[in-house]
């Protein structure tokens, strides 16, 4: 011990002090939601997307707060989402929403890999966010869709699913190829009653041969691809 001052010394300013008054515990269980804290424990935080049982019986998800902090550093903005413009609009006219996939569904598409994945995929992730990868690659896709340029999709598509990366080959497969069938499925259950819905979904499931819109005509649909204009033409 030096003989300069502890911090318990600076913080007992008065004989009358306990122990209680200076130690401070990391809030762990009920309290740490009331603290609106990350982690419910003493131990670091362990994965971005986390579960915990419920006394009462169930389990909830509690997806880390830098999550949306690196969405929004990347670009992404909830505001102006296609998901909350058609949401908003479909609401104001009274339409009916179905669901493709809800929120659990895509968040179960994240904490299926095996935790060695899992943890590949964290730091691949945050690797391309500090060396400025993800930036650039999100700068061109968004390009691409805003100028409905298709060949630049499908480019970014051939990449990925071709890519030497094992860890991004697998994302791919999982984020994109393997939901496609699923959607397609549930697309087909929908039209089978003969009315008419407006069917949105991200730009990249529509390209490639195992695309959605290659999955529907296996189905027995005809989908005429339609090119949009530039905005403002």
């Amino acid at each position: 011990m030096s003989d300069k001052t502890s911090i318990f010394d600076s913080l007992l300013v008065t004989p009358a002090s306990s122990n209680s008054q200076v130690t401070v515990l990391a809030p762990t269980g009920t309290i740490a939601f009331m603290m609106d804290c990350d982690t419910t424990g003493v131990e670091p935080d362990i994965a971005l997307v986390k579960y915990k049982k419920l006394v009462g019986g169930g389990m909830m998800k509690i997806v880390n707060q830098t999550v949306p902090m690196a969405l929004a550093k990347l670009g992404y903005s909830p505001a102006y989402s296609t998901e909350a413009y058609l949401m908003s609009l479909a609401a104001s006219t009274g339409k009916p929403i179905a669901e493709l996939e809800g929120v659990e569904a895509q968040f179960d598409l994240l904490d299926a890999p095996a935790w060695p994945e899992q943890v590949d995929f964290l730091r691949q992730a945050v690797g391309s966010i500090f060396d400025g990868e993800a930036a650039q690659e999100l700068r061109a896709l968004v390009a691409a869709w805003r100028s409905s340029d298709a060949p630049a999709m499908q480019g970014y598509l051939q990449r990925v699913s071709h890519s030497p990366d094992p860890v991004e080959r697998a994302q791919f497969d999982r984020l994109i190829t393997a939901r496609n069938a699923g959607m397609a499925d549930k697309i087909d259950r929908l039209l089978q009653d003969r009315r008419f819905y407006l069917i949105a979904v991200g730009t990249l499931h529509c390209f490639g041969d195992s695309g959605l819109v290659e999955a529907l005509r296996a189905r027995g649909y005809v989908v005429t691809p339609v090119q949009a204009g530039r905005p403002g033409h």
